[in-house]
């Protein structure tokens, strides 16, 4: 039973990818206006809480993370200094300004208090929806990973389920063993329910092999030769304060934010590594062993956080330069190879600060790809999520719709003639066209 519903979600998600692939287009979009934002009034508030008081359904504390369910369309929001994660409804969370419909790590949406045991959280950093449903949290400041199950329809101030680094919900210390976390901030999960952790404070990305079923041990460790390393440096194979991690839609692939080596690395095949082993490939940097920070279209000064999408396009908050850079077909790209757009600014030679506004960001610490065209970024001094959208293609709708228009005559004469391979073909050809263009008109 449990191969069957890993099918249908691949299923599912193959469409979700053919889908986007279709209509994803960010040529030309640098500079480009947010659709919408989460946690403000509108475009020009920055103020913490909105109006520095106490926390609401409808504003944030310096935001973290952002996780998509993309079977349900639900966007979860990492509120890391009121020391929760909200949940929004997937029609609602695409409206500027709107409220959240759950909230975790706080029993109500009012109370912002730092806590471990069953119920809390403690400056939570980063969050990844699984293919099953399930809310993976980092719960930073109690240096574990908790797990919410079947978190859409999880009531407001549920416990969490299980965890990693801790051998208890009330132990909260840090380590460097191969069950012991120490600042653990991003987070990937495949389509097997294998998890990737970006355990920061080590310098380490950890691999947990099926942890909801099997165990909470690590079964591999990168940026360390052992479990017990705690070095960190420029090379192929070590990281330095590694922030966040993120995995090509076939989870063969896994991409690093090696913020302090002001860097992203690249593991192909990555679950299939050794312990420490070497990366194959890196963008920020033309080698392995330099780390030099920089404002140009090919580096980066502090990525904090990435994302890919589906058609491969990587997404890379570089925070200090307070913008958001992308690559596409990132995977076939050389080492050091220019990015292909930008978000927040307008060049790629500009980090000046500025007021927010539709186009600017103050510091970028999380993203993440919807799966439909969009971009959710975490803005987090200015206290917001911003949404961007992939280019509107007129002509690709008007084209799709012709499609399906053609296929439907043909419906018609196949069943006039009945002719049942033809019938066949053209309903499913029009299905997956009616995909298409769904995708495409959504807002």
């Amino acid at each position: 039973m449990r191969n069957f519903s890993f099918l249908l979600i691949f299923v599912f998600a193959f469409f979700c990818c053919s889908s986007a692939k279709a209509i994803e287009s960010w040529t030309g979009t640098n500079g480009k206006a947010a659709s919408s934002q989460l946690g403000q009034a509108d475009f020009s508030g920055d103020v913490r809480n909105r109006n520095a008081g106490p926390p609401e359904d409808n504003n944030l504390y310096t935001p973290k993370g952002v996780a998509i369910n993309v079977h349900s369309g639900k966007v979860y929001l990492v509120d890391t200094d009121n020391h929760r994660v909200l949940r929004y409804l997937s029609t609602t969370a695409l409206q500027s300004g709107a409220s959240a419909e759950a909230v975790f790590g706080q029993a109500n949406f009012t109370t912002a208090t730092p806590a471990a045991g069953r119920l809390g959280l403690n400056s939570p950093a980063g969050a990844v929806v699984d293919f099953a449903g399930n809310l993976w949290v980092s719960d930073t400041g109690n240096n574990r990973v908790v797990v919410y199950l079947n978190a859409d329809s999880q009531l407001s101030g549920s416990a969490l389920s299980t965890l990693l680094g801790q051998p208890d919900e009330d132990t909260t210390t840090s380590g460097t063993a191969n069950n012991k976390l120490n600042s653990p901030r991003g987070l990937a999960a495949d389509i097997q329910g294998n998890i990737w952790v970006a355990d920061q404070g080590n310098h380490r990305v950890l691999f947990f092999d099926h942890p909801r079923t099997v165990d909470n041990i690590a079964d591999m460790v990168l940026g360390q030769s052992t479990f017990t390393g705690t070095g960190f440096g420029p090379s192929a194979s070590n990281m330095y304060n590694p922030a966040d991690v993120a995995l090509s839609s076939d989870g063969t692939t896994l991409w690093v934010a090696d913020q302090n080596n002001n860097r992203v690395l690249r593991f192909d095949r990555a679950d299939q590594k050794m312990n420490g082993a070497a990366a194959d490939g890196l963008l920020g940097q033309t080698t392995f062993n330099t780390g030099t920070a920089g404002t140009t279209q090919s580096t980066f000064n502090m990525p904090e956080s990435l994302d890919i999408n589906s058609n491969g396009r990587l997404f890379v908050a570089d925070s200090q330069n307070r913008r958001v850079l992308h690559f596409r077909n990132a995977a076939t790209k050389a080492n050091g190879a220019p990015a292909d757009g930008v978000l927040g600014k307008s060049t790629f030679t500009d980090s000046s600060a500025e007021n927010a506004s539709a186009t600017t960001l103050s510091q970028p610490v999380g993203v993440a790809c919807d799966g439909v065209g969009r971009l959710w970024v975490a803005d987090m001094p200015n206290n917001r999520v911003m949404r961007f959208q992939a280019n509107e293609n007129s002509a690709r709708i008007a084209s799709v719709r012709r499609q399906i228009k053609r296929q439907k005559r043909a419906l018609k004469v196949a069943k006039k003639k009945k002719r049942k391979p033809a019938i066949k073909r053209a309903k499913r050809k029009i299905r997956s066209l009616n995909r298409v263009l769904a995708a495409l008109l959504r807002p």
